[in-house]
């Protein structure tokens, strides 16, 4: 990938590109999780505009430098909720270590193996994944709350 855009959207209008992390703070931070867990180093492009009604120095002293703060914030939370072992444990739980391996490259071969694959214990299984407590630590390192 050779750059990535980074924006905020609120609701279901598309490409509003406000403030990067200033209406979907969630999406944000595991979007720049993921970034920076997988050391992405192509360029973190800011596709969005301020507000309207801004002047200049809003433009450039708030905006601009606002979501590069955010971003970098959003980056030591990612970190904290990495280093958290708490919330690892919850993830790992939850099935969520898994993504972190590479997806296998699309073959048909690989479409005929999962094809093939058996889910039916999986459907079957009524144990609960722990998908909503490790969303809430997540969600506690996120608004400092861990």
């Amino acid at each position: 990938m050779f750059h990535i855009d980074l924006n905020a959207q609120h609701g279901p209008r598309y490409d509003q590109d406000f403030r990067f992390a200033s209406e979907d703070l969630k999406d944000a931070f595991l979007t720049v999780r993921l970034l920076e867990a997988t050391g992405y180093e192509g360029p973190r492009h800011f596709d969005c505009r301020a507000y309207r009604s801004e002047d200049d120095a809003g433009v450039y002293a708030a905006f601009a430098a606002g979501c590069m703060r955010n971003y970098k914030l959003l980056a030591a939370k990612a970190a904290a909720l990495d280093a958290d072992t708490e919330v690892q444990q919850a993830l790992q739980a939850a099935g969520a270590g898994d993504l972190r391996e590479p997806s296998p490259a699309f073959s048909p071969e690989a479409l005929e193996r999962l094809r093939a694959e058996d889910f039916g214990a999986v459907v079957d299984d009524r144990a609960g994944r722990g998908h909503e407590r490790a969303d809430q630590l997540m969600l506690e390192v996120l608004l400092g709350a861990r």
